[in-house]
């Protein structure tokens, strides 16, 4: 029986070869979108699931708010006190801390490398995460100080082998200007791209005095449902051990839940969108509905003119029954066409999906055939319904008296007009999204930003000896020609400021303790000028600030709060922080200022600045109040500004200039643009998957028109040559055709405008700074569709026009 159908099918495939490749091609499509959109789902949904105890991880994560106005929620903690929690908590068997997460400078050999993601942890770790180890022991890895456990990605770079247990490397000591000797125990398997640590190295703690400050901290709990119970005991937890208790809150975190739920100050990496599972998974599910609806109207047509065949078939002997598999098989046959096409297609374009996203197709192939498969299946089933069972209740002595026409008349509503609507709508949508999402993505990438990041080199990361020789660096690269400024930075721009304290302001707020919050930000003393920022009033830092003696060289941070105490300050505010005084700018400057956080304490001096406010980390995050001082010792990274079409010699000079006085110091040398690029690289990805969706569901729709169309035309051929020999004008043909689809693409509009609107409005919402909604997306939509539709009816009339109506009359 499959192999008679499948004949069948496929004579009707070479008897009806445009129709049939149109419907096939289409619904391929929409297969094909599926599977890619699966697999970028499947990806972000199994961020860190490869743990075994996954279900029983939480992090622990730090909320702090103050009567002050300070509201800030950390991803790491500083609250030593739940290393206690496994003796207090019954339901904690372990807690994990993650320390030392600044870059670390690596030494093998004569060679010296920087490593971004190397951490200090516990020995337990191994036996609370799935970190596979191919070489040494798991158990033991971390369990003696001065201990290094390598991924086999970081053995080979540094030895060019993973079989490295036993050998020693050297790394820079926390005081940044010494190397210590780290013994390899282990190396492990790299970890796996979707997890929230990419971590490269791990190390033991030196000494029990080190497992303290900040810290990611992870729980392993006894059992999965013990996390409510943990949350419910946490509030007396803190009353016990913190000093303001009121100003603390301790959140857990699901290990699952990090990448997609939490967006924290100080993540280790930037995670992923809640609205990214439910969003590409609407977005697969309208374009299979694209497809499916497409499948359904063209296998419906094209069977609704095989009314004599069934005529035929019943006067032959064949009952109901078997007319009904007959069509509902010879429609699932071509849907596992369909799902065959896909498949032929999909590893073409894997490298272009994979080089878009950034990550590899990983959907297990046995789960994507078995999905392919069904899906067809069912489609195929769907689409074979109608047909079957409407073609096979007519009567054979009716259709061989030429009667069976009647089953292809046009009645005002159907519902292939109720399906051919809804793909206009779902279409609709999909390219409003499209066209709201590339909106704000330029915005992201053109808006004035209240400085100028272009031309510039970053050089960061800057560890005690290279600061003490910055002025040395400073005036080596400004000797070259290329180079156009030098400046110095506490936080690089791009970077969320998170150093947060009280301020003093004269007159205003006489006490810390009752002052509202502001950031701190370190700048040298040309960087607003350099940065092309905008002073509202002022001239910017003093020459008497200058410290003539240069940095001075410390070993711990009590020396550098020590200098800080000691030394002259002058202030610099933004807008936003000068409204939080309430001063003008012509009133701040002069009047006496300070800040402090309790352990760095900015004596007070003048206001010798107001700049306008300017955009120092994402526009996802509105503009804190930034208080901007000198102060050398806190200087993290320099940045270059290179003379406009040289940049490629500004980098051979800096890289030289390094390797000249910084010989054993790793160089990380970034372009400043990129890093505000990076800041949306997941808004722009998404905005690409959109734009490529939303023309592979607009190309199955217009594919559906195409093939519906033209089984009008063919249906209707008598009539429109009986309207030309009577003189109808071809324009009045083309209205009468194309009438009922633009009542339909009305509609569809009205019906997407709501749904849409929402949607976008709800991500729009996540952007502090953003484009605003407009109606002229929905009509660019509208009007796209209209032209499309327009030129396909239009082309396909005027070919058909071109007959001779004596010839289709003398046929009919």
């Amino acid at each position: 029986m499959l192999k008679h159908n499948l004949f069948l099918a496929l004579r009707t495939l070479k008897k009806q070869r445009t129709f049939s490749m149109v419907n096939i091609f289409g619904l391929a499509l929409g297969l094909l979108a599926a599977a890619f959109i699966s697999d970028y789902v499947y990806h972000e949904y199994r961020y860190d699931r490869h743990h075994s105890q996954a279900d029983r991880i939480a992090r622990v994560s730090m909320h702090i708010q103050t009567d002050g106005g300070y509201d800030q929620h950390f991803a790491r903690l500083t609250t030593d006190f739940v290393n206690t929690m496994p003796e207090q908590f019954p339901e904690v068997e372990q807690v994990v801390r993650f320390q030392n997460y600044n870059a670390r400078t690596v030494k093998v050999g004569e060679s010296v490398f920087k490593e971004s993601f190397a951490f200090s942890t516990d020995a337990e770790a191994f036996s609370v995460f799935d970190f596979p180890v191919v070489e040494g022991n798991a158990s033991q890895a971390l369990a003696e100080p001065y201990s290094v456990v390598l991924t086999t990605s970081t053995a080979k770079k540094y030895f060019g082998t993973t079989s490295v247990t036993g050998k020693t490397i050297e790394i820079m000591g926390s005081a940044g200007q010494e190397f210590e000797t780290y013994t390899i125990t282990a190396v492990m398997e790299d970890v796996p791209g979707t997890s929230h640590m990419p971590i490269t190295l791990l190390t033991s703690f030196t000494s029990p005095e080190e497992r303290t400050g900040w810290a990611y901290t992870y729980l392993l709990l006894k059992d999965a449902a013990d996390m409510a119970t943990v949350r419910a005991k946490m509030p007396d937890f803190i009353a016990q051990h913190a000093e303001n208790p009121e100003e603390i809150t301790l959140v857990l975190w699901p290990l699952t839940d990090i990448h997609l739920q939490s967006d924290l100050a100080r993540e280790i990496v930037p995670g992923g969108s809640a609205w990214t599972v439910p969003l590409f998974s609407a977005i697969a599910l309208f374009i299979l509905l694209v497809a499916l609806i497409n499948y359904m109207n063209l296998s419906t047509a094209q069977s609704l003119v095989r009314a004599r065949e069934i005529g035929v078939r019943k006067v032959m002997g064949s009952s109901r029954p078997q007319l009904i598999r007959y069509f509902l098989g010879q429609s699932v046959v071509f849907a596992l066409l369909a799902a065959l096409v896909a498949g032929l297609l999909l590893p073409i374009l894997i490298p272009a999906y994979q080089q878009l996203t950034g990550f590899s197709f990983s959907l297990p192939i046995t789960l994507l055939a078995l999905g392919l498969v069904s899906i067809a299946t069912m489609v195929g089933l769907g689409a074979g319904v109608y047909p079957a069972f409407r073609l096979s209740s007519i009567k054979a002595i009716s259709v061989m008296k030429g009667q069976g026409a009647t089953i292809g008349s046009h009645p005002k509503f159907t519902l292939r007009h109720v399906l051919v609507g809804l793909q206009f709508a779902i279409s609709l949508s999909l390219i409003v999204c499209a066209v709201v999402a590339f909106q704000q993505n330029r915005y992201l990438s053109q808006k004035d930003l209240g400085l100028q990041p272009d031309q510039f080199l970053a050089v960061r990361q800057l560890n005690v000896e290279v600061q003490v020789g910055l002025e040395n660096f400073r005036q080596a690269l400004l000797r070259n020609p290329n180079v156009e400024e030098v400046t110095a930075v506490m936080e690089i721009p791009s970077r969320e400021i998170r150093d947060a304290g009280n301020i003093y302001a004269e007159g205003v707020f006489p006490e810390f303790e009752s002052a509202p919050f502001a950031d701190i930000q370190v700048i040298d003393r040309n960087y607003p000028e350099a940065m092309g920022m905008e002073m509202l009033a002022g001239s910017g830092f003093p020459a008497y600030l200058e410290r003539p003696e240069g940095i001075q060289p410390f070993t711990n941070w009590q020396e550098v709060a020590a200098i800080i105490t000691e030394k002259q300050h002058a202030y610099m505010l933004n807008e936003t922080a000068l409204a939080l005084v309430g001063w003008t700018p012509e009133e701040a400057i002069g009047k006496e200022f300070a800040w402090s956080n309790g352990f760095l304490n900015f004596p007070r001096g003048p206001v010798v600045g107001v700049v306008k406010d300017f955009h120092q980390e994402s526009l996802r995050n509105t503009i804190d109040p930034i208080v901007m001082v000198y102060e050398p010792q806190l200087f993290n990274h320099v940045l270059v500004k290179s003379q406009a079409g040289n940049m490629s010699q500004t980098m051979a000079t800096i890289e030289a200039t390094w390797k000249e006085l910084f010989p054993t110091h790793p160089l990380d040398l970034v372009f400043m643009d990129d890093l505000f690029a990076q800041l949306y690289e997941s808004e722009n990805r998404q905005m690409i998957l959109i734009s490529t969706f939303s023309f592979i569901a607009l190309s199955i729709a217009f594919l559906g028109l195409l093939g519906l169309i033209a089984y009008s035309l063919k249906m209707r051929s008598s009539e429109l040559a009986i309207r030309r020999v009577l003189g109808a004008e071809s324009s009045s043909i083309l209205w009468l055709l194309s009438k009922e689809y633009a009542l339909l693409l009305v509609i569809g509009l009205l019906v997407a405008v709501p749904g849409a609107w929402w949607v976008l409005s709800q991500w729009l919402a996540g952007f502090s700074y953003h484009v605003a909604l407009t109606a002229w997306p929905f009509l660019l939509a509208a009007g796209t569709m209209a032209v499309l539709f327009l030129a396909n009816i239009g082309w396909q009339t005027i070919r058909h026009l071109k007959a001779n109506p004596a010839r289709i009359l003398r046929e009919e």
